[in-house]
């Protein structure tokens, strides 16, 4: 039996990681990397909780409809099961790590695995081994607190301590506490650089990967992480300049920036080198490094220096119905929002959304029978006087939005790179099997075929 770890380095293209592997010295490794390049047939939805489902459960989105971050997929669990609980079910030990949509896995289900640390997204701390509650909690916080800018705020000493101790044991090596020292005291002198606390964040989460990974050797494990691609969006220009046709920003502002995926990379460098040791010590296993699809440049991007946000879901649902209203606000990745509540209240949402004119951009994302997720985007009006409001279109009167704020984006960014289909598949490791049957005539691997891939092999 071929045991499989899988990295899912999230948006990464191949341009990227020849980089991250340019670095490597591989005279101090067993084996050589192969690599295809792969393809998501996601069409218009290219967004990482669409295409990692669709790599996932082999099907793409036309056939498993997942839209959004902690969407009710429950139909979909039993039509399309995951690569993870198909394995699980059959027999074998699997550990998941952050996964894309892990967060809606219900926890009574965690036994079936050998580990299981749900992803920043999820509504809840727990994790199996419980003893990753306390890590588990400053994870979900920080997410949360840095969703579109890094807050400069440190978390509460209860949140460290409790963090701090799963952390103590869950051990693999102490390069990641090292890091946040670093990062804390950079802060002290260079304020700017507290995004890369993203970094450091996804840092001790691999080392904690590590140490599970170390201690219970599963048939089937992957670690996600998005720290790559969060710099990609932002910083693409700062590092290739020459990629655009018309220069977007400033020589101070690139000259300021140009680091800032590189040092995304040295840690995507260090993951790479620490899971190949384990396959040169483990004859058995195959590392997969996988981006579900890639990330490109975006000519005449726009930067912004401000953007509002929903800081009270309850405030901001209640302006746009004018009556009181509670709600279940969903973990989801800004400038998306989501809500949960009963059938009723869902439809009700939906229709007034559709009924009623703004300043600020809002559109439906995805809705289901308890669920609705909806694009909230606005960075900033050219007057900053302009105030966000909600207009009923019957009558015309005008209602300002309740429970936002105005947030400053202190790195003046936008997405200089965006999504294109176009991903990685690298292979490392004992015995690989060709796989040129698998791929389309144009050359590419489609994600949906690593599902039936991996229980082939396994």
């Amino acid at each position: 039996m071929t045991k499989i770890i899988c990295l899912e380095l999230n948006e990464v293209p191949n341009e990227i990681m020849i980089e991250i592997i340019r670095d490597i010295d591989m005279k101090k490794y067993r084996y050589d990397f192969d690599y295809l390049p792969t393809i998501s047939l996601d069409n218009n939805q290219l967004h990482p909780w669409v295409t990692w489902s669709s790599f996932h459960r082999g099907v793409s989105h036309s056939e498993h409809g997942i839209s959004d971050i902690n969407q009710e997929c429950s139909s979909q669990d039993e039509k399309y099961p995951t690569i993870m609980s198909e394995l699980s079910k059959n027999g074998y030990r699997v550990g998941v790590f952050g996964s894309m949509h892990s967060g809606r896995v219900s926890i009574t289900d965690f036994d079936k695995y050998e580990f299981f640390v749900p992803e920043a997204f999820s509504s809840h701390f727990n994790c199996k081994p419980k003893s990753l509650t306390g890590f588990q909690k400053l994870n979900l916080y920080m997410s949360k607190s840095s969703a579109r800018v890094v807050s400069k705020e440190l978390p509460k000493i209860k949140f460290i301590f409790e963090a701090f101790v799963s952390y103590v044991n869950h051990i693999y090596k102490f390069r990641s506490l090292f890091c946040v020292i670093k990062q804390l005291f950079s802060e002290v002198f260079s304020p700017w650089k507290k995004s890369r606390r993203r970094i450091v964040q996804s840092d001790i989460l691999f080392d904690i990967y590590m140490n599970l990974l170390y201690k219970h050797k599963p048939d089937y494990s992957n670690f996600f992480t998005n720290h790559l691609a969060s710099s990609m969006h932002r910083f693409w220009e700062a590092k290739f300049p020459h990629h655009y046709e018309k220069q977007i920003s400033s020589k101070k502002w690139i000259n300021k920036y140009k680091n800032e995926i590189n040092i995304a990379m040295n840690s995507a460098r260090y993951y790479l080198k620490g899971l190949m040791n384990f396959v040169d010590n483990n004859d058995d296993t195959q590392l997969w490094i996988v981006s579900s699809m890639g990330q490109s440049p975006v000519q005449n991007y726009r930067k912004s220096q401000n953007y509002w946000q929903i800081v009270d879901m309850n405030a901001f649902i209640s302006s746009l119905l004018e009556e009181k209203i509670e709600v279940k606000q969903l973990t989801q990745m800004i400038p998306i929002y989501g809500i949960e509540a009963n059938e009723f209240l869902i439809n009700l949402i939906e229709e007034k959304l559709k009924k009623v004119k703004s300043n600020i951009d809002i559109k439906i994302s995805s809705k289901t029978n308890t669920t609705l997720a909806f694009i909230f985007n606005k960075a900033g009006f050219k007057n900053n006087k302009e105030v966000p409001y909600f207009e009923n279109l019957s009558s015309g009167r005008k209602t300002t939005i309740q429970g936002i704020k105005k947030v400053k984006i202190d790195e003046n960014t936008g997405s200089s790179a965006y999504h294109v289909p176009e991903g990685i598949f690298y292979r490392y490791g004992d015995k690989l099997n060709n796989l040129d049957h698998l791929l389309r005539d144009d050359g590419f691997l489609p994600i949906t075929c690593f599902k039936d891939l991996a229980l082939q092999i396994m």
